[in-house]
This record gives C-alpha cells, structure tokens and sequence, in this order.
C-alpha cells in the first residue's frame, strides 16, 4: 500500500486551520471577509454570537432575507 505524503499533509493542515477559525468564532474574534455585502455580514454576525440564547435562529432570518 504506498501513502500519498502531500495529500496527508494538506489534510492535517485543513484541519489545523478548520481548529483555528473555530477557536476564533467561539472567542467572537473573527473577520468577515472585505467582499461580503452588508446584508450577508450582518447576517453572519447575527449567527456568530457567542452566547446562545442570543443568537438569532435561521426561521426568523431567512424572513428578513426574503
């Protein structure tokens, strides 16, 4: 059986990567990328509370965005 190394590697670095965004989403320390409409950012925002019961739910949103 011959391992594929790259292959390997690029996957522990996704998920090194995948960990670090995560940390940052629960700490409420992320960035929202320059090309996001305001509409989505403010969406995502609402999404990305880090206390729960504040979060708003994906119900009451798609009705907003619709």
């Amino acid at each position: 059986m011959q391992v594929n190394v790259g292959n390997n590697h690029e996957m522990v670095e996704s998920v090194c990567m995948f960990q670090e965004l995560k940390e940052r989403v629960l700490k409420g320390k992320y960035r929202i990328p320059y090309y996001m409409s305001t509409d989505c950012e403010n969406l995502v925002r609402k999404f990305l509370v880090v206390t729960p019961a504040k979060r708003t739910t994906l119900e009451v949103d798609v009705r907003y965005v619709l």
